[in-house]
């Protein structure tokens, strides 16, 4: 009886045993024979095969070629800037490589064989080595195993905290339509930086008024940045109707746009994401609220015009009356002007409409120290404030700590030098390239500056602490945080070799732009030389200093 029980209890273990053997149907990751896209070293796109017996992956085979935008140029394909690919073969599959020049650096391959947003086991088959910190706003739920040596902080919600709201329900999900275009100005030069992204909402409601740039939210794998010579591409584009919004600074464009898929680039109609040069009543096109104070040395309303914000006439002015813009009367006057320059500073509101104010060369017409205050509360709030040439005590007396002039920093011309032509060196990576497309002649470190009257010595970076901006690593901005810390964009070479010929500076929300130099008196529409990096900074000082909120 005793060996009876035991044989049975040996039969019993060994049923056991048997039950617990892996059946390799169901241990199957991948279909026998299929293929995914793989990661090479090089970070171009390769492929692998899955396995006989399906339980895994081939090593990735690299003979093939990377994926090429067409453009000429490597673009974003929407999602914040790696270094790697992060190619996942569950449901959410990214196929383009997802190129990082911020802060999350991912360098080798996240290769997922479950789902983004998933229940069951996130396995990655790569290594998923983050060296910065890649934030996600959108809800990416991983319950798997999915082991990061960096910090991948997911908050779980999508939360709009935009200075306005875009009005959307995406979900993250990246298609394989590819789309590219370019984006110019109301009057037709390249515009480099801008943000270009499709939405089921509306875009960013910009406010009427100085505000905090809290930048935009953008739809994973749906956005780009355009090229120094305008072009931008999209290659994980998804497929239906959508609104392509265009947005530099406080210029912004709405369009629906279908898109229609397929292997082939589709090419967007230039039209749709064109920078307007005026407001439209459905507010699909917006233009910053400028504001520019008439004088007879400096002319900003003539530049704002070649920009596409009014008409010219045969001479290269302005036609009063086609500005898209207020003209307040100080040194000069225009017959379409708004009012009295002193009418700005009669209250605060009146100035905190604006979201830049333009201050140039001789205004000087009435007491700024006691409007002093009312400028800094302005910029606190996000507004923009230009100032050239013999202006420079409207930057000065609002912020003195921040530049140094040459002789004494009073009066209404402080750093005056009495009228010179130099060459300047253009300092800024970006602004040279942009330079290079629209002035291609132009030597950059020896760039012609004329009517130049100010000198600047020095600009100090440890001014005003508690009233700078900090851009972090996740390209969010956080405000009133530290030192004011100037950017300085051209130093003359020539006539005081070293000096700054023009800065730009945050304080709180809002930014200073001083220019040693102004607009030039041109007997024609052409835009000059100096004009070109007057133009540039218009457009730069409104921008969003971080990088967009990826929505996921």
């Amino acid at each position: 009886m005793l060996r009876r029980r035991f044989f049975l209890f040996i039969l019993a273990l060994a049923g056991i045993l048997a039950c617990s053997v892996t059946d390799p149907e169901n241990d199957r990751i991948c279909e026998p024979g299929a293929t995914q896209p793989c990661v090479c070293i090089s970070g171009s796109i390769g492929a692998q095969v899955c396995n006989p017996t399906g339980t895994g992956w081939e090593d990735c085979d690299c003979s093939g070629e990377d994926l090429d935008t067409g453009t000429g140029t490597d673009t974003e394909t929407g999602l914040d800037t790696e270094t790697g690919t992060d190619t996942e073969t569950g449901s959410d599959t990214e196929t383009g490589s997802d190129t990082e020049t911020g802060s999350d650096t991912e360098t080798g391959s996240d290769t997922e064989t479950g789902t983004d947003t998933e229940t069951g086991s996130d396995t990655e088959t790569g290594s998923d080595t983050e060296t910065g910190s890649d934030t996600e706003t959108g809800s990416d739920t991983e319950t798997g195993s999915d082991t990061e040596t960096g910090s991948d902080t997911e908050t779980g919600s999508d939360t709009d905290s935009d200075t306005g709201t875009d009005t959307e329900t995406d979900t993250g999900e990246i298609g394989d339509a590819k789309i590219r275009g370019v984006v110019k100005s109301a009057s037709g030069f390249p515009i480099s930086g801008a943000l270009v992204y499709l939405t089921s909402g509306l875009g960013t409601d910009i406010p009427y008024e100085a505000y905090c740039n809290e930048g935009d939210e953008v739809p994973y794998g749906q956005w780009t940045v355009s090229n120094a010579d305008g072009t931008w591409a999209i290659q994980t584009a998804l497929t239906g109707t959508f609104n392509i919004v265009t947005r530099k600074g406080d210029f912004q464009r709405v369009r629906e746009l279908q898109v229609i898929g397929g292997p082939e680039f589709q090419d967007v109609p230039e039209s749709l994401t064109t920078l307007p040069g005026a407001n439209s009543d459905d507010q699909l096109d917006r233009i910053p609220d400028y504001a520019v104070l008439m004088n007879t040395m400096d002319y900003p309303e003539d530049l704002l015009a070649r920009m596409g914000l009014g008409e010219l006439d045969s001479s290269g002015d302005l036609v009063h009356g086609t500005e898209q813009f207020d003209l307040y009367n100080h040194a000069g006057s225009s017959p379409s002007a708004v009012g009295d320059a002193t009418q700005l500073f009669e209250a605060q509101e009146n100035l905190d409409t604006y979201h830049m104010i333009f201050f140039p060369c001789i205004c000087s017409g009435f007491n700024l120290a006691n409007n002093a205050a009312m400028l800094r509360q302005y910029l606190e709030v996000g507004g923009k404030m230009y100032a050239s040439c013999w202006a420079g005590h409207w930057a000065e007396q609002t912020l003195p700590d921040v530049i140094d002039f040459n002789g004494a920093d009073v009066g209404s011309n402080p750093g005056n030098v009495g009228v010179y032509d130099t060459a300047g060196s253009i300092l800024d990576d970006e602004m040279r390239a942009w330079l290079s497309v629209v002035q291609p002649n132009e030597n950059l470190d020896h760039y012609p500056l004329t009517d130049a009257w100010i000198n600047i010595e020095s600009i100090s970076d440890t001014a005003y602490d508690g009233y700078g901006v900090v851009v972090n690593d996740d390209g969010t901005v956080d405000y009133f945080t530290g030192p004011v810390i100037p950017s300085i964009w051209v130093n003359d070479v020539e006539r005081f070799p070293g000096s700054p010929m023009n800065t730009t500076f945050p304080y709180g929300c809002g930014k200073v732009f001083y220019s040693t130099f102004h607009v030039t008196t041109s007997s024609s529409s052409d835009i000059d030389p100096q004009e070109w990096i007057l133009i540039y900074l218009f457009y730069e000082v409104g921008a969003y200093l971080g990088t967009p909120r990826v929505i996921f």
